[in-house]
C-alpha cells in the first residue's frame, strides 16, 4: 500500500510540476526510503485515499480530502 501512495504521489507532483517551479525542493526530490517514512504516518483510510483509480483525480488534492 505504501508503494501505491508513493506511486500516486509522484503522479501527483509531477502533474503540478510546473506550477511549482519557485519552489527548489519538492516531493519528486525525495530520496525514496524518506518518501515511505513520510507515509508510514498515514492510515490506511488516507493511503487509500492517495491511490487514485480515475485519472483525473490525479489533478488536485480532492482525492486526498474527499470524504472528510
Amino acid at each position: 500500500m505504501l508503494h501505491g501512495a508513493v506511486e500516486s504521489m509522484d503522479e501527483i507532483f509531477e502533474s503540478n510540476q510546473d506550477n511549482r517551479k519557485e519552489s527548489p525542493i519538492s516531493w519528486l526530490q525525495l530520496p525514496p526510503e524518506l518518501k515511505l517514512m513520510i507515509l508510514e504516518n498515514l492510515s490506511n483510510n488516507d493511503l487509500t485515499k492517495l491511490q487514485h483509480t480515475d485519472e483525473a483525480e490525479a489533478g488536485g488534492a480532492h482525492a486526498i480530502y474527499e470524504g472528510e
